[in-house]
């Protein structure tokens, strides 16, 4: 047993060496150059990473645990990201005027204090496939196309293609239901 959690340990860290840059670059990024919080969030992803090392296939090949690792990362700090503006200290809201889907209105998002507004964009949102929901959320909290582009593993020109497009599947929804 105590050879088994050595293993674990020994296993875990060179695979945390591995994944090192990326894990820094993420976690950089998403602190927005803030060395101290970047040293933070390095500490809560190598513990995240622990608690889920015994998920990642052992015997996966290089490509297939990078991409793990950036998809645990990503959602962890996403997740965090979504804590922090639930929490206040990030809160963006949009303001929804008459048609709420408009590529402009939802490009310009500022705050939304209409409770019919939000829960219509809510419920449209829920429709969508994860990839967008998750898209629409990181545009809602204030990133860039080229910062989604980073959190995302796409190119800037990708996310701007992938919002228009989602932005038309959200008007036809909202167009079709307006007609019912």
């Amino acid at each position: 047993m105590k050879e088994d959690q050595q293993d674990r340990r020994r296993r875990y860290t060179d695979f945390v060496i591995r994944h090192e840059g990326l894990i820094f670059n993420l976690c950089y990024r998403y602190s927005g150059g803030n060395r101290d919080e970047c040293a933070d969030l390095v500490q809560e992803v190598a513990l995240m990473l622990w608690h889920n090392f015994d998920r990642l296939t052992p015997d996966a090949q290089p490509r297939q645990e990078t991409r793990w690792v950036q998809w645990r990362v990503r959602t962890f700090l996403f997740n965090l990201s979504r804590s922090r503006r639930v929490n206040g200290k990030s809160a963006r809201t949009i303001p929804l005027p008459e048609n709420p889907l408009t590529t402009t209105n939802v490009q310009n998002s500022q705050v939304a204090t209409d409770s019919q507004s939000r829960e219509l964009l809510l419920d449209l949102a829920r429709r969508l496939e994860p990839g967008d929901r998750y898209l629409l959320q990181l545009r809602l909290d204030g990133y860039t196309n080229p910062e989604i582009a980073d959190v995302m593993g796409l190119t800037p020109n990708a996310v701007s293609q992938r919002y228009r497009r989602m932005i038309k599947k959200l008007k036809t929804i909202y167009e079709n239901e307006q007609q019912n």
